[in-house]
């Protein structure tokens, strides 16, 4: 968490560094068209280095997903093998899931402490910053809470998650492919 607080800050102060060499440079170039330029460029940089961190931070959010998705599985499986909750956990954290598994360390790791498992499972889900693992979590915890069998119930959301996963992809190459046939439609209308 701390070392992508790090990085936010390290691009916001790159970008004010760029935004105060663009002011300077009209003191020093006196061609204008030279100074108008380095600026455009200075703000497409700024704004493309946002862009880009926006980018990571999504490809990593749905790295979590699909991870998770798979964490909630062996869960389940560890669970029907007769383990309990925290020894599933204990025995799934030394298991390779990524971007995942500091996070899983740690809420394996607050269980063991005592801490209560919905609100060791509430923390995880925030710091992954995703909506679907928080959604998921919150309705595990719910489930739990109503007295639900915890294999079961972890188990029909990892199915769910695949499920959401799969509709994500469709919906992307549905929306590719309509946005395909209209810039065909208009590069045919232009002609």
């Amino acid at each position: 968490m701390i070392e992508f607080i790090e990085e936010k800050i390290y691009l916001i102060i790159f970008s004010l560094f760029l935004i105060i060499f663009a002011i300077l440079i009209g003191f020093f170039i006196k061609e204008e068209l030279i100074v108008n330029l380095i600026r455009i460029l200075i703000f497409a940089s700024i704004f493309f280095s946002f862009f880009i961190d926006k980018l990571i931070e999504n490809i990593r959010i749905k790295e979590m997903e699909e991870k998770f998705s798979s964490f909630l599985g062996d869960l389940a499986q560890s669970i029907r093998g007769g383990m309990s909750l925290p020894v599933a956990l204990r025995n799934l954290r030394n298991n390779d899931y990524g971007i995942l598994n500091p996070l899983i360390k740690k809420l394996s790791s607050q269980i063991d402490i005592g801490i209560p498992f919905d609100k060791a499972l509430i923390k995880f889900a925030d710091k992954t910053k995703s909506k679907l693992i928080k959604t998921t979590c919150i309705v595990i915890i719910e489930s739990l809470k109503a007295g639900g069998e915890v294999a079961s119930i972890v188990d029909a959301m990892s199915k769910s998650m695949l499920e959401v996963e799969k509709l994500r992809k469709e919906r992307k190459m549905i929306l590719g492919r309509t946005v395909t046939e209209e810039y065909l439609s208009l590069i045919h209308i232009w002609r």
